[in-house]
């Protein structure tokens, strides 16, 4: 999904850097793994948190143009996916409903 999202090129920046913290997963999970340093997940989790909420009070999901629409739906899905994955790691159950 999210690698649809990157070939736009018409992308806001609240979408850029909602993109670019995807990414950062990559690079903090073997870190934390590697250097037995889990509050570096904690930490991701809450910028993840932080990022998406910036991005979603700036951009607006419903949008009337598809491709804008199913690219900011492809970031939600993304993001929800992450966080699921945090939680299972974690070793919590994630929220049904906000």
């Amino acid at each position: 999904l999210l690698g649809a999202a990157f070939r736009h090129k018409d992308k806001t920046e609240k979408e850029r850097e909602l993109m670019l913290k995807h990414l950062q997963l990559f690079e903090v999970l073997p870190i934390a793994l590697e250097k037995q340093e889990p509050h570096l997940l904690f930490l991701y989790a809450h910028q993840l948190a932080e990022t998406f909420h910036s991005f979603y009070g700036a951009c607006r999901v419903l949008h009337h143009d598809a491709t804008i629409r199913q690219r900011r739906m492809a970031l939600i899905v993304t993001t929800q996916s992450i966080f699921e994955q945090l939680f299972h790691i974690f070793g919590v159950s994630a929220p049904k409903k906000m």
